[in-house]
């Protein structure tokens, strides 16, 4: 793992450390897509694999911290989404958590995605009232527990 999860912390639960991964994908996937747009300033086009990055533009695909496998990427209209599986270890292809095409409702499923290019604007997804009421009901449950 990275050195943000390097540091010892007092245990507080497996959210602290969703988090905490999250944070480390979100600078492995950040960093993952200046890599992309120096090779797309170059080519005029986006790459077809990841593997084409190395050793011109990143010296190596950033690691998934939930995996442990690199990083992903995939094409669709108007850019590309990178992503990692986040923290239910499932590949949803680049699909977030509130996302309507995932299969699982749950909090904390899908992907930790960054978006680019013209793609992004159409692929900002809004939370469905689904997942807002599941939510709420979590975080309720959770407070009640709190309390007891």
């Amino acid at each position: 793992r990275g050195i943000i999860t390097a540091v010892p912390v007092p245990f507080y639960g497996r959210g602290i450390e969703i988090k905490i991964l999250a944070a480390e994908a979100g600078v492995g996937l950040t960093n993952l897509a200046f890599a992309i747009s120096a090779y797309q300033a170059d080519h005029d086009a986006y790459p077809d694999s990841l593997e084409v990055l190395t050793p011109n533009y990143i010296s190596q695909i950033p690691t998934d911290p939930f995996s442990g496998k690199p990083l992903k990427m995939t094409s669709v209209e108007g850019g590309l989404i990178l992503y990692s599986v986040g923290p239910d270890l499932r590949d949803d292809g680049g699909a977030k958590e509130y996302d309507n095409k995932l299969k699982s409702k749950e909090v904390n499923s899908g992907d930790i995605t960054f978006v680019m290019g013209t793609a992004f604007a159409d692929l900002r997804l809004k939370p469905s009232r689904e997942y807002l009421k599941k939510s709420t009901q979590e975080r309720e449950l959770r407070t009640k527990k709190r309390k007891k």
